[in-house]
């Protein structure tokens, strides 16, 4: 994950995926509520009854909207 900037990659997607509810969902959108996490399956490292090849990350609520407002 972090080899190949797979978590920048999922930061700024939840980012992304967060300033969309926002804007869609208004006073209504909460992250606990609305925001499940990131999930990664690589395919070539699954493998049956192990837990390698998948990786699960929801980041921190203030963490999200810190940035954000970083991100403007």
């Amino acid at each position: 994950m972090n080899d190949n900037q797979y978590k920048l990659q999922y930061l700024i997607y939840t980012i992304s995926v967060h300033r969309y509810l926002k804007q869609r969902l208004g006073e209504h959108y909460d992250y606990e509520t609305h925001f499940g996490g990131a999930i990664y399956v690589f395919l070539r490292g699954a493998r049956a009854g192990e837990k390698s090849g998948i990786y699960f990350e929801r980041p921190d609520w203030g963490f999200v909207e810190e940035m954000d407002r970083v991100m403007g």
